[in-house]
């Protein structure tokens, strides 16, 4: 056989073509990172963003500052967020950034412990409140009252001769104001239906009760029971002692209806920063600021029902809508809120109750499934956030007890 038809070829050489015609990939640009009070979005978590589109999905729009408004339900909005208009700036001309938006956290080496938060300025002396030296804090009870004599409960006083133990009432707390110095009252018409021997001031910490005589007219303080001057809006009366004064006040009508002029957080102060005097001038010094209000809930335990008159829960046919201011003690809230930042986390989805025993139920020896945690979302997931369970079938096991 010829030669010619055999192809030899070494063993182990091969031969590959290197193409030079393509350059290396650069690599991915690093950018600049902005840290600062953002809108929203993740916190203490470097995020990478590469146009001002996915900034403000993420992490919201500048803020220019100035503004007012209801800081303490829906953030600060006094100063800008200089670190937005950094990122904005940078991403106009270049890009990316990386993102880091700061939170109220404490470095744990820290010698001081507690710096996050806020406190009132002073020690709480609910039995002065106008004390220029004294802190104080109230909150806003409403009664669904009906046609009984309810003193027992909510006055403090001995039972009347004829007036069951179980004839008191339960209030709803409607409302908190925090006062550096200074307080709040009611005024107007007595919640009581029978007023004949009870005498102004003699409520336990009854700041603010004045005068003497009877509440079967009208009559002003706290710990004391107020009819609501307005039952479809659920309106009240307030005297606002903010001067360091008990008799310099200003007169405060306020109800729960969201659309009205004299709804309550449009007529009262809702800024804590205005009670800051490092920051503000004399003449917009405020001595206090409503803090929490239930609005919601209060509506629909005390809302009216179809007649406009008779409030919910009421229970008895003179049904009126009253209200109550009550100094609430350094055990019950506190002046001080150094509290850092937490995770928004909801409430436990517990298993089904599988016991044999079915008068034996008890949720907390149900096995808990699982529970969301918001990751340093800085409140925004509390405010925004909604989380729903749908679709769930029922067993087809049958149990008998």
């Amino acid at each position: 056989m010829s030669v010619k038809k055999f192809k030899f070829v070494s063993p182990g050489v091969f031969l590959n073509e290197i193409d030079n015609s393509q350059t290396a990939r650069d690599p991915e640009p690093v950018g600049p990172t902005v840290i600062g009070r953002l809108q929203k979005g993740p916190g203490l978590l470097p995020v990478t963003i590469d146009s001002m589109s996915d900034f403000v999905e993420i992490f919201g729009n500048p803020v220019p500052g100035g503004a007012g408004g209801d800081v303490w339900r829906d953030g600060n909005y006094t100063a800008p967020t200089y670190a937005a208009y950094a990122a904005q700036a940078y991403l106009r001309n270049a890009g990316p950034v990386n993102v880091v938006r700061l939170l109220g956290v404490e470095d744990s080496n820290s010698s001081t412990s507690g710096e996050a938060g806020w406190q009132l300025g002073q020690t709480l002396d609910a039995s002065d409140p106008a004390s220029a030296v004294k802190s104080a804090i109230y909150g806003l009870y409403l009664f669904s009252t009906g046609g009984v004599d309810r003193r027992t409960q909510v006055l403090g006083h001995k039972r009347p001769t004829g007036i069951s133990s179980s004839d008191h009432m339960t209030g709803t707390l409607a409302a908190v104001w925090y006062f550096e110095q200074g307080g709040i009252a009611l005024s107007g018409n007595a919640g009581h239906p029978n007023t004949s021997s009870i005498p102004y001031g003699m409520a336990t910490n009854a700041a603010f009760a004045f005068g003497s005589g009877t509440l079967s007219h009208e009559t002003t303080g706290s710990n004391v029971m107020i009819k609501t001057t307005n039952a479809a809006k659920m309106e009240f009366k307030a005297l606002l002692f903010d001067e360091g004064s008990k008799t310099s006040h200003k007169t405060v009508v306020f109800n729960f209806d969201r659309d009205s002029d004299k709804y309550i957080r449009k007529v009262f102060n809702t800024n804590p920063t205005l009670t800051n005097s490092d920051v503000i001038t004399a003449g917009g010094l405020k001595k206090y600021w409503l803090g929490e209000t239930f609005d919601r809930f209060v509506k629909d335990v005390h809302g009216v029902n179809g007649d406009n008159t008779t409030h919910l829960g009421a229970d008895g046919a003179a049904a009126n809508l009253s209200a109550m201011v009550v100094p609430l003690h350094k055990e019950t809230l506190g002046l001080a809120r150094k509290i850092a930042n937490e995770n928004s986390v909801t409430g436990w989805v517990f298993s089904q109750d599988i016991n044999g025993n079915h008068t034996g139920y008890t949720t907390t020896a149900m096995q808990k499934l699982f529970r969301f945690v918001g990751i340093n979302d800085g409140g925004w997931n509390t405010k925004n956030l909604k989380i729903s369970i749908a679709d769930i079938k029922a067993g087809t096991e049958l149990f008998l007890f």
